[in-house]
């Protein structure tokens, strides 16, 4: 029986061959092999690509048809694109039955494709794992090219969105931000960009105070779930920007622009589109740490037309593209 999952396919083959998750003196299956795949992986073999690899790691045909031997056993292999790589979950039915998910963060399905070879080779012939010196040396150095490759991949994607928010300036509004990402060892995450709140209005009697806001923001995230090419993170970063209010209809218009600093932090997900693309949802508390303010003068008088809110919220929804 094959169970469980792993992120690193060269270690989760050599720990099937070592654990002895598969029995070393099985009967040999009579296997009938189905191999799926996603779109946007259409880089890893099909049923006739995966057969071609399992022969030539074996020197024969494990999966051939029997003469007179009915099919006692059926594998399936699905190829899928995660946000971070690649995956391929493989079910077995009848005598063997099992599950087992490999996945990989290679920029191709090369690796996966191997380690996918490696477990149906050992799922199909036990023997080979230790009659053939080809395979045993294929696991090892297999082994110890992912012990050399486990710093942290880091991937590079693009990301636009647009929302609104409560609170950050006086009432409501939209907004729209871009910017950069990088992905470190598939869980953590840097964000940088910038983005604009469109001009609120605040009333002030006799006149308004026209408000508007540039920053730019900092963002390190952390995946607290991730399947089938869904993660949920969590955030926290810093906001530096610059406040803007322009006076209307007082004994003297003002034009002025204050350092705006605040900390945000919230919710995020990200789901696979197509190909490279994903789509992205944010929810997102702004909360200032310095609280500025907008005055205006009428008639002598000065009056204070604006202040920053202590917390507000902003919700956004927007695409991401991976080169």
């Amino acid at each position: 029986m094959i169970r469980g999952r792993t992120k690193l396919p060269a270690a989760a083959v050599w720990a099937l061959a070592s654990a002895g998750a598969l029995p070393a003196h099985a009967e040999r299956l009579s296997p009938a092999l189905v191999v799926t795949r996603a779109p946007g992986v259409e880089d890893c073999p099909d049923a006739n690509g995966v057969a071609a690899r399992v022969r030539a790691m074996t020197q024969g045909d494990p999966l051939a048809a029997r003469p007179g031997v009915a099919r006692d056993t059926w594998l399936q292999v699905e190829f899928s694109q995660t946000l971070s790589g690649y995956r391929a979950v493989i079910t077995a039915r009848g005598r063997r039955q099992g599950t087992r998910s490999i996945d990989d963060v290679g920029p191709g399905c090369a690796s996966l494709a191997d380690a996918v070879t490696l477990t149906l080779v050992m799922l199909l012939d036990p023997e080979l794992v230790h009659a053939s010196s080809a395979l045993s040396d294929a696991v090892h150095a297999d082994a110890t090219a992912s012990a050399r490759d486990r710093t942290p991949s880091v991937s590079f994607a693009a990301e636009a969105s647009g929302g609104v928010t409560l609170g950050i300036l006086e009432h409501g509004g939209g907004l729209i931000e871009a910017g950069a990402r990088l992905a470190f060892a598939r869980s953590l995450a840097l964000a940088l960009g910038g983005g604009y709140l469109f001009p609120d209005r605040t009333s002030a009697p006799p006149g308004s105070v026209t408000l508007d806001l540039w920053y730019g923001y900092a963002r390190i995230s952390g995946a607290v779930f991730e399947h089938a090419g869904t993660r949920l993170a969590l955030f926290v970063g810093p906001s530096v920007g610059s406040l803007g209010g322009s006076s209307e209809d007082f004994d003297y218009r003002t034009d002025r622009r204050l350092l705006w600093v605040a900390g945000g932090f919230g919710v995020e997900a990200f789901a696979l589109l197509a190909g490279s693309f994903s789509w992205s949802a944010r929810l997102c508390a702004v909360t200032p740490f310095r609280y500025e303010g907008f005055y205006v003068n009428d008639a002598g008088e000065r009056h204070r037309a604006f202040r920053t809110p202590g917390i507000g919220g902003a919700l956004s929804l927007g695409v991401s593209v991976a080169p």
